[in-house]
């Protein structure tokens, strides 16, 4: 820990320096509230010094300074409660895809799997776990070959993974539903919009824990002061994401 009185105020001008910088007011809101404990300031006082600084600021951010080593305490394992988040997401997409991957939404075109499917290959999205990924293909080819979900033979692959994680999955199938409405308080009086909508929100979670997760990897290179304008920019874009992700979450779909 920096002990030197000079060399922390230099580092606090750097944070707030790099914090000013960003373009987005959000942004600039969000990281206030992470550093101004760390800073040794109340958030309004961070807003403020930060406020100053863009007041005064004519100039692009200057590359020097990002690549400079910025010294802050760190938070106790973000990454790892950011990739506990999104294993638990992950988890919740596939339960419903293998309890619910066949049922057509009434009202609405499709299936569940067809939107799980469609959604995940339109992001480009990869399970971060590897056995979840495995179980996802294998739903996928059951698909491609049969037209639908075969729990059996994933109950019975040859993969003792594959059909141990299946057989997880469908030991509590009514769980999500009834855990979604008490946490969501969605109040529907058919069983077909409340899987619509739990199934929404299910991706969408999925998108925004996967989104922090590389926030939280950005944060990390902020506080070590490794971070370019190009990787900033990318900051900005993911905060923004996960503040439009966050709203629809907060909203009642449907």
């Amino acid at each position: 820990e920096e002990k030197d009185p000079a060399k922390i105020i230099e580092n606090k001008k750097k944070i707030i320096s790099v914090i000013s910088e960003m373009p987005d007011a959000f942004s600039r809101e969000e990281y206030c509230k992470l550093y101004h404990d760390k800073l040794g300031l109340s958030e309004q006082a961070l807003l403020q010094q930060i406020n100053k600084a863009r007041a005064v600021l004519k100039t692009p951010p200057q590359n020097s300074i990002l690549k400079k080593h910025i010294r802050v305490v760190e938070q106790k394992n973000p990454k790892n409660n950011a990739e506990k988040k999104l294993h638990k997401q992950e988890e919740e997409v596939l339960r419903l895809l293998i309890n619910y991957g066949n049922e057509h939404f009434k009202n609405k075109q499709g299936t569940v799997a067809e939107m799980i499917i469609a959604e995940l290959q339109q992001d480009k999205i990869k399970f971060s776990n590897a056995g979840f990924q495995k179980l996802y293909l294998a739903s996928i080819a059951l698909i491609k070959e049969f037209g639908l979900i075969d729990v059996k033979k994933l109950t019975t692959n040859a993969d003792n993974e594959i059909n141990k994680q299946t057989v997880d999955l469908i030991a509590q199938p009514h769980n999500i539903s009834d855990n979604w409405k008490e946490i969501h308080n969605i109040m529907t009086g058919r069983e077909n919009e409340k899987l619509y909508k739990t199934t929404e929100k299910a991706i969408l979670s999925l998108k925004k824990s996967i989104v922090d997760l590389q926030i939280s990897n950005l944060q990390k290179q902020l506080k070590a002061g490794e971070m370019n304008e190009k990787e900033i920019i990318k900051l900005n874009k993911l905060t923004l994401l996960k503040t439009q992700i966050a709203k629809i979450l907060g909203r009642n779909i449907g």
